[in-house]
């Protein structure tokens, strides 16, 4: 009997193209699906009563007379999946978060409906979790690669300039001695689009010369936060680790310790670094307090890493 489900989800093989696989959750009529992509989806079968269903914002509800996967057939199945906008892994954990408080020998549609809408609000909060793990990630890559790209002596120098000892910074790294500040915006989209929640993250004072560092990664491989922090504290002597290791529990000990979620550089959207001036902002008059905006920086003028790092010099 398996009431894991995202246990039995990792364990799915990845079906044959245009096919499925899946198993049952329970022993029930509840089975755990996995589609020719790696996506994650929930079915029933032998279903007899109204399918009728609200839409739901990134999953995709199907009615199948007859299913036919890799290893089985099954009749009368009603199918939901999510779709590319959502993680596998989140989805996953989220019907186990639910359905392992509310096991049943034999669900029903309405049983479905209920699911779905806690499941909603479950995904919610997870994938808002979720941004702030693939943000904090971006900050330790990061940190990583300048720490890498200079002598030990200038390790103290780096590690300072992330965020404040008195707390969270508007801009992520200040490098103060070389003039010099990064904001890390990082996302998991095909596209550089990134989320500014105030005009002071893409601002800079004292003279300091400011960028963006627009990070792009894939997840499901790679490194997670914690083997990142890992591989940065194995870099640091004694001092610097205590300064590092304070600075974690600032920007947040169990983001940058997460040792769940896997991510890569995107190889199709390598990182880039924009100048503060070139970063689209929104025209804003001395009567607004407050904004935040989406934006794309596709088609803007920017550095590779290479480059970039050739102005690191303390």
């Amino acid at each position: 009997m398996k009431i894991n489900i995202e246990s039995i989800f990792h364990n799915l093989r990845i079906p044959s193209s245009k096919n499925f696989t899946c198993e049952k959750f329970n022993n029930s009529n509840l089975w755990i699906v996995k589609d020719e992509i790696g996506n994650c989806g929930i079915l029933i079968n032998n279903v007899e009563e109204s399918r009728v269903m609200k839409d739901y914002k990134n999953l995709i509800c199907e009615e199948i007379p007859k299913l036919r996967t890799d290893d089985i057939l099954l009749k009368n199945v009603f199918m939901v999946r999510h779709n590319d906008l959502i993680i596998p892994n989140l989805f996953s954990e989220s019907l186990n978060s639910y359905f392992s408080d509310n096991l049943k020998n034999e669900y029903t549609i309405n049983d479905i409906k209920i699911a779905l809408d806690e499941i909603e609000a479950i995904t919610k909060n997870s994938k808002d979790k979720l941004n702030e793990i693939i943000g904090a990630w971006g900050e330790l890559y990061l940190l990583k690669l300048l720490l890498n790209s200079t002598s030990k002596e200038n390790y103290r120098y780096i590690i300072n300039g992330w965020e404040s000892p008195d707390g969270r910074s508007l801009i992520d790294i200040k490098l103060n001695k070389i003039k010099l500040c990064i904001e890390v915006k990082t996302t998991t989209l095909d596209a550089r689009i990134h989320h500014i929640s105030s005009i002071k993250q893409v601002s800079s004072s004292n003279q300091l010369e400011g960028f963006l560092a627009s990070i792009c990664v894939t997840e499901g491989l790679g490194l997670s936060c914690f083997e990142l922090t890992s591989k940065i504290n194995n870099l640091l002597d004694d001092e610097n680790k205590i300064i590092f290791n304070n600075r974690l529990k600032i920007r947040g000990e169990k983001l940058c310790r997460n040792k769940k979620y896997l991510f890569k550089l995107n190889g199709k959207k390598t990182p880039r670094f924009f100048e503060f001036d070139v970063v689209p902002k929104p025209s804003i008059s001395e009567e607004i307090l407050k904004i935040e905006w989406d934006m794309t920086l596709e088609n803007i003028f920017s550095l590779d890493e290479p480059q970039f790092l050739k102005k690191i010099k303390f």
